[in-house]
């Protein structure tokens, strides 16, 4: 797991356990919702804000559309895991030793 993190850069990913819980939980969300992040712009020390549609575009989501405007989250196993094991959240903490195949 640890090259693949690497290699695709899914250490970032620890600040989108929002976007996991409403994949989880099937909770619709627009394109333009914002996830804030943990992590801080490097120029303004602000938080990055992405929307939902930027994370489909990065591949960390895919956005299913149910009615009107809004979209269900489909999230890859893959990232799903990267996400869970990389954040700090202590609600979290539990999913960590699900998903810990030794």
């Amino acid at each position: 797991m640890a090259h693949i993190k690497f290699r695709y850069g899914l250490d970032n990913s620890r600040s989108f356990s929002v976007p996991l819980a409403k994949a989880i939980l099937g909770l619709p969300v627009k394109k333009m919702d914002v996830v804030k992040t943990e992590e801080k712009n490097d120029v303004y020390n602000e938080e990055k804000i992405f929307t939902y549609e930027d994370l489909s575009s990065m591949g960390v989501v895919y956005l299913v559309p149910i009615k009107n405007n809004d979209y269900l989250i489909r999230l890859p196993y893959l990232w799903a895991s990267a996400i869970i094991d990389n954040s700090s959240d202590k609600r979290l903490l539990y999913w960590k030793s699900m998903l810990c195949y030794d």
